[in-house]
């Protein structure tokens, strides 16, 4: 086993942390209703993983610049093994929870039957919502738990310790997986006027929101271009796409489920 500040700090939380009990830490947008309670059998199966992993642990944390992004990987590590019960992210705050219960405050129209690709425990519905964005009214047709992550928590944007990394005014943007565009929107958003982004899906249902997305707001549209085509380090390739919504996967082996795609 690799030797590093990971492995003492690893085991100095975790020891903390099976004697803690955490409250309002479970995620019922994303996992559904029932706040489960805490399984012997998963969390050993769980450690025996980050165990047989934990060279890459190591590597990963000695990579990280800066103290609040090592806490975080072991905190997110520990959360695979412990779970909701005992470890708790930086984040959850009551900021969190204030944006994390107004999502239905911008909802403008619910979807009657959910999206065709399902990759979370709970259905999926993309549906309708409205809110400012950058300074101007944005509309977009997403899930619950995307216009949360993408929008209200601005998931793409890092700012901390006087380091900010974001879409800036006049940026050329790559969108590699726009699935629906809400993330397009937002990138052109700030990219503004004088930016452009690329949004690269091939995924014919996402595809059929992401032009609804544009279409409800042209004058951001007129920043992006759609590339119907996977996005590699060489074209030419062929691969094999498994649809599943914002999940879909490329693989370079077919499987039942896979349909061909070319790198153009």
């Amino acid at each position: 086993m690799v030797t590093s500040e990971f492995t003492s700090q690893f085991f100095n939380e975790f020891f903390q942390s099976i004697h803690a009990s955490q409250a309002d830490n479970w995620d019922q947008r994303r996992f559904g209703p029932g706040n489960p309670s805490f399984s012997v059998d998963t969390a050993a199966f769980n450690m025996r993983f980050a165990l047989a992993n934990f060279d890459h642990h190591c590597w990963v944390y000695d990579q990280l610049s800066d103290a609040a992004s090592r806490s975080y990987l072991i905190r997110f590590v520990l959360y695979k093994i412990l779970g909701h019960t005992h470890v708790r992210f930086p984040q959850n705050t009551p900021e969190f929870w204030r944006l994390y219960n107004s999502v239905e405050s911008h909802l403008t129209s619910r979807a009657k039957v959910p999206f065709p690709s399902q990759w979370l425990p709970v259905p999926i519905y993309v549906n309708e919502y409205c809110l400012p964005f950058c300074g101007s009214p944005l509309k977009v047709n997403t899930s619950d738990v995307s216009f949360l992550e993408t929008l209200l928590f601005d998931q793409y944007r890092y700012s901390q310790a006087g380091v900010e990394i974001a879409v800036q005014p006049g940026d050329i943007v790559i969108d590699a997986g726009a699935c629906w565009g809400d993330t397009t929107l937002a990138f052109s958003a700030r990219a503004g006027k004088q930016g452009r982004v690329f949004a690269f899906e091939m995924i014919d249902e996402n595809l059929a929101v992401l032009r609804g997305n544009l279409a409800g707001n042209p004058d951001l549209a007129q920043t992006i271009e759609i590339v119907e085509s996977p996005l590699a380090a060489a074209s030419g390739q062929e691969y094999w796409v498994s649809s599943n919504g914002a999940a879909s996967t490329l693989q370079r082996t077919r499987t039942r489920q896979a349909s061909r795609q070319h790198l153009d």
